[in-house]
């Protein structure tokens, strides 16, 4: 009885172990596959930006003196290529709708801007003209705002971007004539200006609601005549100085500028995206 038992258990065992045998190998299962997380730029936001700008002033001037019964225009005095490096700092809001990994915006922005372009001149006393002259020009940029486009496309959480539109901006210019003797003169003018304006960035998010940008844009504000700005200067037939002359002055402004700013968004979300392979 016991050997029969025995003989039962030993052919069952062996059974088994060719049935797992018989079984295909078991694979380990797939861990699900990471969620990353995207941005979705739609919607309101404002933002503070600052950076650096090279302003460039290209300043030429021309004289016309009467010759006692017409303005004649004579050669032209002064030439320079005035550039400065000036602060840029201010505001700036705008929309942003996405679809898919486009996103399409407007943007909005206004500040002030430092720094003066300068150029100066001396003219010596000769047989005609018996006075030395200092000839001197100020131009400032006070202040620049723009209404803007943008365009880009979002990669993950980073929004690469071009941008352009209408650029407006306020420019002083100051004039001065200072005569050894007699006689001196200033004249100043202020000028709002448009434009347009174009370049590129990039912006970052570092929450859903709080982003980081860094962008380059070129300005061009075309050319600012100012005609028949009137002086007074002494010759030798009115040494009085009462001998009368006019300049045309002419700028061609423009600017170079790379910002940073930071911005927060009213109405971007983050939402899951879960990866394929």
């Amino acid at each position: 009885m016991i050997k029969s038992l025995l003989s039962s258990a030993a052919v069952v065992a062996l059974c088994s172990s060719a049935f797992a045998a018989d079984l295909p190998a078991r694979t380990p299962s797939k861990a699900p596959a990471p969620a990353f997380v995207a941005m979705n730029w739609s919607g309101f936001y404002a933002g503070v930006q600052a950076g650096v700008a090279k302003q460039r002033d290209n300043y030429s001037s021309t004289d016309a003196d009467w010759d006692g019964s017409a303005w004649v225009s004579s050669a032209m005095e002064g030439v320079s290529n005035m550039s400065k490096s000036s602060f840029v700092g201010g505001v700036h809001a705008g929309f942003n709708h996405q679809i898919g990994t486009f996103v399409v915006g407007l943007e909005a922005d206004v500040e002030g801007v430092s720094g003066k372009n300068s150029y100066s001149a001396f003219e010596a006393a000769d047989s005609t003209y018996l006075y030395s002259e200092t000839w001197s020009v100020t131009s400032q940029l006070k202040w620049q705002g723009s209404v803007r486009a943008r365009a880009g496309v979002a990669v993950d959480r980073a929004l690469i971007y071009v941008t352009g539109g209408v650029a407006a901006g306020q420019f002083s210019t100051v004039y001065s004539s200072v005569i050894s003797s007699p006689a001196s003169a200033s004249h100043s003018f202020s000028d709002t200006r448009f434009g347009y304006t174009v370049g590129a960035g990039v912006q970052y998010a570092l929450t859903d609601a709080w982003s980081v940008r860094a962008e380059y844009r070129y300005t061009d504000f075309g050319k600012l005549t100012h005609n028949a700005v009137p002086w007074i200067v002494g010759t030798t037939t009115t040494p009085q100085a009462s001998s009368p002359y006019y300049t045309t002055e002419q700028h061609k402004l423009s600017s170079h500028a790379v910002r940073v700013g930071l911005s927060y968004s009213f109405g971007a979300s983050q939402k899951a995206v879960v990866a394929r392979y």
